[in-house]
């Protein structure tokens, strides 16, 4: 009698055990057999997904029974959703929509306007001055007038401009350029080119310095220890880490600009001077702050706030875990691919800075002006040689 017991309590637990993997079964009986289709990985990871994903979606939609009216729009009922489709539209002030918009020419919209629904068209869109949207894409040039919000992201296959003060909660991409006006925040922004509005050129850039009137680090063999600790930098706190990497036991704050050969991780604050050349790769584990008029050719990392002086040329990563404020005349641009800078917080941007690539953050993406600019240095007790001399 015990055998049986024992094999009807091994079928019943069998039994419980292939219920969790039921439903995965029987769909895998539905397609065996059937051939699959490529598989794109990097598809999600694309930075104008949520255009592209709502095209893709778009394009199935609009295969779906429609009604014309006599103008020769169409209206299509999807799953409790009308989607309007129409060869050209434009919306006077006020106007208010709750439709799936698809244009198949260029669509205007006028101020004030309130469109709760996705938009597609296939030419320029131009929405009005404090209009509130949900999400639109076009294939043609976009514009947000001042004061606009869209609730999610904006997509555009040509230029793409965001007047004074817009706010758009999520994605901001363009596959030529994208234009920020004063005040225009996103939670990150992508194009070939990234331009803020033009400001007045920072008073304190510098001239080109001489290679030979930097501070080489890592120094040279044979250089003073004497001669080096009077530049602001102590040898006996410099560690080997690899072959091509140091470590700086302390706060790094020299008085003469630096030339930066191997990478360096500093332990504690880092102030480099105007005019320095950083080569390779820079983190601190506090602030960091990059003098005016510097080139740096690697990448730039700070665990907390990290502000890149006027007029600094860039080509990797910048990164902070706090707050970035990227100053006036500021460019990144490399012959590789697009640079990117990323803060964990806020990432303010000041008028006058060029980036071909991605700005992204934690909180938004803001262009500021020179004056909030100069208080945020205060705030972050940033080195004198880092303010404007009009405000000194």
């Amino acid at each position: 009698m015990i055998p049986w017991i024992f094999l009807a309590f091994s079928g019943a637990m069998g039994g419980l055990i292939y219920l969790h993997f039921y439903f995965a079964h029987s769909c895998w009986r539905r397609v065996r057999g059937q051939e699959t289709e490529d598989i794109d990985p990097s598809y999600v990871r694309r930075e104008d997904y949520f255009g592209q994903s709502f095209r893709t979606k778009l394009e199935s939609w609009l295969e779906l029974p429609a009604t014309t009216a006599a103008d020769g729009a169409r209206t299509i009922q999807k799953d409790g959703e009308r989607i309007r489709v129409s060869p050209a539209l434009r919306l006077f002030d006020r106007a208010q929509s709750n439709d799936i918009l698809a244009i198949e020419g260029d669509f205007s919209c006028g101020s004030t306007g309130h469109l709760r629904r996705e938009i597609h068209a296939g030419g320029n869109v131009k929405i009005g001055l404090g209009s509130r949207l949900q999400a639109v894409a076009a294939d043609g040039d976009l514009t947000l007038a001042p004061e606009t919000e869209v609730a999610r992201w904006v997509d555009s296959w040509g230029d793409l401009s965001l007047g004074r003060n817009c706010v758009v909660h999520s994605r901001a991409t363009a596959r030529k350029s994208a234009f920020l006006e004063a005040g225009a925040q996103a939670r990150s922004v992508f194009a070939a080119v990234i331009t803020t509005a033009p400001g007045a050129l920072d008073a304190g850039r510098r001239q080109p310095v001489d290679l030979q009137e930097r501070l080489q680090i890592p120094p040279a063999t044979d250089a003073d220890p004497g001669m080096l600790n009077q530049m602001g930098f102590d040898p006996a706190k410099l560690i080997p880490l690899g072959p091509e990497c140091w470590i700086y036991a302390g706060s790094l704050q020299p008085i003469a600009p630096v030339h930066l050969t191997d990478q360096l991780v500093v332990k504690g604050e880092c102030s480099i001077p105007a005019g320095s050349l950083l080569e390779r790769d820079l983190k601190a584990s506090r602030s960091l702050f990059i003098g005016a008029g510097s080139e740096c050719g690697g990448n730039l990392v700070s665990e907390k706030s990290l502000h890149v002086g006027p007029g600094v040329q860039f080509a990797g990563m910048i990164h902070a875990d706090g707050e970035i404020l990227l100053s006036n005349g500021v460019n990144g641009a490399s012959p590789y691919g697009p640079v990117a800078v990323d803060a964990g917080s806020w990432l303010y941007v000041e008028q006058g800075v060029t980036v071909r690539g991605k700005l992204s953050s934690g909180e938004r993406v803001r262009v500021v002006s020179q004056s909030f600019a100069h208080v945020w240095r205060r705030k972050h007790h940033l080195p004198a040689e880092s303010g404007r001399k009009s405000g000194k």
